[in-house]
C-alpha cells in the first residue's frame, strides 16, 4: 500500500468535476442550470485565469464553495451542499466581474473611498440594485488592495 499525492485541480477542472457530481445539478434545482455544462458556462467566465481563481471576489468564493480544487472536498461539497448554498453559488455565478486598471495605489484608494460613499448614498436613496452593484465593485477592489503592498512595506 502506498500514498499517492495528487495536486489540486485548477478552477476549470474543479467546476467541471463539481458539476458532474452535484446533486442539485442532477435534480435541476435551478431552471437555467440543467447539466454540468450549463453550470460550467455560468461559473467560468471568458478570460478567467483557470489556475488562479483568487484574482476576484467572485472567483475566490466560488472556488471555496466547491472544494478548492481538492477532489475529496469537491466530492463532499457536491454531495452535501444545502439548497441555500447552491442558490448562493448560482447567484455568485450570475454576478458581474469587475476589472480595474490603476496606475497607483493612491488611485485605488481614491476610487475605493468614492465607491464606499456611493454605496451609502444609493442605499439612503433606496436604490438597492445600484447599492449592490457599487458594493460588488468595492468588494473586488478590496481583493485587489489585499494583493498590493501597503505604505509601510514600500
Amino acid at each position: 500500500e502506498r500514498d499517492i499525492i495528487i495536486q489540486s485541480l485548477d478552477f476549470t477542472s474543479t467546476v467541471h468535476l463539481f458539476g458532474k457530481l452535484c446533486q442539485h445539478v442532477a435534480k435541476r434545482h435551478d431552471a437555467k442550470v440543467s447539466n454540468h455544462l450549463e453550470l460550467s458556462s455560468l461559473l467560468i467566465l471568458d478570460g478567467t485565469n483557470a489556475s488562479d481563481p483568487h484574482t476576484s471576489y467572485r472567483g475566490r468564493n466560488i472556488f471555496k464553495m466547491i472544494g478548492e480544487g481538492i477532489p475529496a472536498k469537491i466530492h463532499h461539497a457536491a454531495k452535501t451542499m444545502a439548497c441555500e448554498d447552491y442558490d448562493r453559488l448560482i447567484a455568485l455565478g450570475r454576478r458581474k466581474e469587475h476589472f480595474f486598471n490603476f496606475e497607483s495605489r493612491v488611485e485605488l484608494e481614491k476610487e475605493s473611498s468614492m465607491l464606499a460613499l456611493e454605496v451609502i448614498k444609493a442605499a439612503g436613496e433606496k436604490r438597492f440594485l445600484d447599492a449592490q452593484e457599487f458594493q460588488d465593485r468595492f468588494d473586488e477592489m478590496e481583493i485587489l488592495r489585499e494583493s498590493l503592498p501597503d505604505y509601510d512595506i514600500l
